[in-house]
């Protein structure tokens, strides 16, 4: 069982599905090389892993719930040697060097570690890497 099962199954059964959000295309937009290697924090339901994957990407997804890698292993296919996940605290468990950091609504998550998380993100986004976060405005809720 995942750190963050509870709760969010109905969330990640809700997404599943939706086209990739427009922040993705947005933080592409900033890479200035080939596919490589793309880190996605709080991977959810995987649809952005899954444009990823799509795009030529390999990706380490990572995500507190359990869940996440059921609906991985249950959508990716034949692109599942591409793709690694971990469960788990984005602070416990290990970002590896990538080109892309990606992190859309996840990161409010880890408000108590956040300094650490950013710390670990800043030792992967190597030269040349980009960091894509993004956080909740002032009209949104959990």
């Amino acid at each position: 069982m995942g750190l963050m099962d509870e709760g969010w199954a109905d969330f990640i059964e809700g997404t599943r599905g939706r086209p990739a959000m427009p922040f993705l295309g947005l933080a592409l937009d900033f890479v200035r090389r080939p596919p490589g290697l793309a880190v996605e924090l709080g991977a959810g339901s995987g649809v952005e892993t899954r444009a990823l994957l799509g795009l030529g990407w390999r990706v380490h997804a990572i995500d507190g719930s359990s869940r996440t890698a059921e609906v991985l292993a249950e959508e990716v296919g034949s692109d599942r040697d591409r793709l690694t996940v971990d469960i788990g605290s984005f602070g416990d468990v290990s970002i590896p060097l990538a080109d892309l950091v990606f992190a859309q609504f996840s990161l409010p998550f880890a408000a108590e570690r956040l300094d650490e998380v950013m710390e670990h993100i800043d030792e992967a986004v190597g030269g040349g890497s980009v960091f894509a976060g993004h956080f909740f405005g002032p009209n949104d809720d959990w």
